[in-house]
């Protein structure tokens, strides 16, 4: 794994964390949307069971969120560290702007106070090298 695999992976997992999210709000929408007979007549239980059947769905999604949520806390911790550990501190910090929190170049560049292509190519290339992957 490279130094930029290493760092990436808390930005990949809070992507699938935010894509869960957006299934929980489908199934919660769905969810929603189902009409219940209020006439009192008897009916079917395609219904009922369905919105059963949507429900535990939407559980089992939640409690693997909270999972994920718990997994990227423990790489954000782990990358956070391998970052603490470079010595220059405008490499470090490029790194945490870049792989914790996320910020696009010109953001991290303007933040900075350096050009984009200084922080984009030098200056990430150099901080990259520094970098010592934990492998726990």
């Amino acid at each position: 794994m490279t130094a930029k695999e290493y760092l990436k992976r808390y930005r990949r997992e809070t992507e699938r964390i935010r894509s869960l999210d957006e299934s929980i709000a489908r199934l919660e929408a769905e969810i929603g949307s189902i009409t219940v007979n209020m006439s009192g007549m008897p009916r079917g239980t395609g219904t009922s069971d369905k919105t059963a059947s949507l429900a535990i769905r939407l559980a089992d999604k939640k409690i693997q969120r909270e999972e994920m949520k718990a997994k990227a806390i423990l790489i954000s911790e782990e990358i956070a560290d391998s970052i603490h550990a470079v010595e220059d501190p405008d490499q470090a910090q490029l790194l945490y702007l870049r792989y914790i929190d996320g910020l696009p170049w010109d953001e991290i560049a303007k933040r900075m106070k350096f050009s984009e292509g200084h922080v984009r190519g030098w200056l990430h290339s150099e901080a990259l090298r520094k970098i010592k992957i934990n492998t726990q």
